[in-house]
């Protein structure tokens, strides 16, 4: 039962936070990679303003949850936001 539960696709969504000078150039990157690794395309949109010190990188994933684990795994370890992990 856990397994099909697991694999069941939904809407799902997480922020990362980032430097205002890396957010965009992080969020293109973000949206090749993860429909070059995982085979979906996500919406990723950038918020706040350009004038703050960081920013919310929003992505929006359609999958499993083991998906999205994963996705979230291989963002968290591929990119370098410029911000400590203590201020996320």
């Amino acid at each position: 039962m856990t397994d099909n539960t697991n694999q069941l696709k939904k809407p799902q969504d997480i922020v990362f936070w980032a430097k205002t000078d890396y957010a965009n150039m992080i969020a293109i990157n973000m949206r090749k990679d993860i429909a070059k690794y995982f085979g979906m395309p996500a919406e990723v949109e950038v918020g706040g303003f350009p004038g703050d010190e960081m920013r919310p990188i929003r992505v929006h994933y359609f999958g499993s949850d083991s998906e999205f684990q994963a996705m979230t795994k291989y963002i968290s370890g591929h990119y370098s936001f410029g911000v400590d992990r203590g201020e996320q």
